[in-house]
């Protein structure tokens, strides 16, 4: 299933555009996913393998102490504040 899409209108200069027409032709992809792919290497979503993995890491750190292991609310928090910078993808 695909993700939704949303319009959104950017400009370049005529340099900027032949460049990735030229990568979209030799690469037989369209421009749009070439985009949608820099905006992704750029920005770095946290997939939910490094979430899990988070996870993972502070259910290690955690069994060295005592107590309960995190909330789910907990583990939220913790994920959100170490990609506090990084734009959230809608669900």
């Amino acid at each position: 299933m695909a993700l939704p899409m949303e319009r959104f209108q950017i400009l370049l200069t005529r340099e900027q555009r032949r460049a990735l027409e030229t990568q979209a032709q030799v690469e037989d992809r369209s421009v749009a996913e070439l985009v949608r792919e820099a905006v992704d290497e750029k920005f770095r979503f946290p997939t939910r393998e490094q979430r899990l993995a988070a996870l993972a890491r502070m259910r290690k750190r955690r069994r060295r102490t005592t107590g309960p292991a995190p909330t789910p609310e907990e583990i939220n928090a913790l994920i959100e504040t170490r990609y506090r910078d990084i734009p959230s993808v809608p669900q």
